[in-house]
Order: C-alpha cells, then sequence, then structure tokens
C-alpha cells in the first residue's frame, strides 16, 4: 500500500533538490551564483530533511507490512545493496569531474548505512527515543568540545568525517551520520505513532487530494537523483 501524502511531500522535495542544485552545481562549476542566498539554501536544507524523514517513515512502514522476518531482511538487505552501489556510482561520477572535493559520503551512503542502522530501533518505541536522545547528545558533544572529538579523531580522520566530528576532507556532497541519525530516527519515530493502522488521518486527509506530478515525482525520487547531476552538469557545462 503506497501512502500519497509520502509521495507528494517526496515530490515536494525533489522539486526544491533541482532547483537548489541547479545554483549549486553552477557555483561548483564557477557560475556567478550565490548559494547562501536564504532561499538557495534553505531549499536545499527542507529537501534534504524531507527525503532523510521520509526515508526512517518508509522503514517502519516496511516493518509494519512485512511481519514475515526473512521477507522483511531480504527487501532491506536488497534495498541497502541497491544504495550502497548507487552511492559508488556517485562517488565514481563525481571523482572524475571534481576529484579534489568528490562525493565520499553523500546521501545515499548515508541512507545506506542509517538503514542498517535501523534495525535496532525500528521495532521499538523506546529504543528509537533512546536512539534520538544519544545521537542528540553526541552531536552536542562534537559541536562543543572541539579539543576532545580531535584527540579522539586524529587518528582516524575518515571515520570521523563519515560520523560528523572531522570536515576536513573536502567533499561537493557530505551527510554525516550522527546529526542525521537524528532526522532519520525522527522519522521512524513518527511512523511508530501516527502509523499503526492503515486508515490514519494523515493518509485518509491526503486520499481526498490530488496531486500527480508531485505524487510521480516522489515515487521515482531515487532515479531522479541519480539522473539529474548528469543533466545539469551537461546543461550547464554547455551553458554560455
Amino acid at each position: 500500500m503506497r501512502h500519497s501524502e509520502i509521495d507528494t511531500l517526496k515530490g515536494v522535495a525533489v522539486t526544491l533538490m533541482i532547483f537548489y542544485h541547479y545554483y549549486y552545481v553552477s557555483y561548483l562549476m564557477g557560475k556567478s551564483y550565490d548559494i547562501d542566498i536564504p532561499i538557495i539554501d534553505l531549499s536545499g536544507r527542507v529537501s534534504h530533511n524531507i527525503f532523510i524523514f521520509m526515508a526512517g517513515l518508509n522503514l517502519y512502514l516496511s516493518y509494519k507490512k512485512n511481519k514475515d522476518k526473512k521477507n522483511y531482511d531480504k527487501k532491506k538487505n536488497g534495498r541497502e545493496l541497491t544504495l550502497i552501489i548507487l552511492g559508488l556510482i556517485i562517488s565514481l561520477f563525481t571523482y572524475f569531474i571534481f576529484p579534489d572535493r568528490f562525493v565520499k559520503f553523500g546521501i545515499l551512503h548515508f541512507m545506506a548505512v542509517g538503514s542498517i542502522l535501523s534495525s535496532l530501533f525500528v521495532g521499538s518505541k523506546n529504543r528509537v527515543k533512546i536512539g534520538i536522545v544519544i545521537f542528540y547528545l553526541l552531536n552536542y558533544f562534537i559541536n562543543n568540545y572541539h579539543n576532545q572529538v580531535y584527540q579522539v579523531c586524529r587518528n582516524n580522520l575518515f571515520g570521523c568525517f563519515i560520523l560528523g566530528a572531522n570536515y576536513k576532507y573536502s567533499a561537493i556532497d557530505h551527510f554525516a551520520l550522527i546529526p542525521n541519525m537524528i532526522t532519520l530516527l525522527s522519522g521512524i519515530g513518527f511512523g511508530q505513532t501516527f502509523y499503526q493502522k492503515d486508515n490514519n488521518l494523515i493518509s485518509t486527509t491526503f486520499e481526498k487530494v490530488n496531486f500527480k506530478m508531485l505524487n510521480y515525482l516522489g515515487r521515482e525520487s531515487l532515479k531522479i537523483y541519480m539522473i539529474h547531476w548528469v543533466i545539469l552538469y551537461i546543461l550547464l557545462k554547455n551553458k554560455i
């Protein structure tokens, strides 16, 4: 069962993502755009957070739908493998275009690792709450105790880069694990709270509204994410 409200919100995120990446890729290619303009910066932040939050919600819905643990694990593992492969493709593609700042741990890499970690939380509201608190405290420590974090990270810079404790590696797209797991777990917790029953108020309300284009964009969001980078690069490369 698909939930139209999820596809609609993901469609909004896709639209904002393309808008943001047009200016961001232009900036990377030396065009004269200021990506710190509030509307551009906000569109990127909102789209990323919607995607991650909805990923958490979808993880819960998949868990709820597949009562057979073997079947759930099979589908989940397949999804994670797909994300890992696509993440590596993005890394390879950006390496050839922007070798000094290619994507090392972008949103697809994060989604794959976040999905793996979600197995610890998705079956329990209490574990989700504990997980959010743990990642929030880790994020607080990273942001407020720089010297201590440096001492821990100096012998494992790349591992800390993935966690979000070290930003010395240059990359055009980086989604650190610790802060973004808060958003992912929030999506799982939202599903546990409001999607326990199929006929929930949110789905029932959205069934009365039909956003065909946004729903389509939401359903095809992963495909669009993969191809829009290439399209934008080709278009902007040939733009005078």
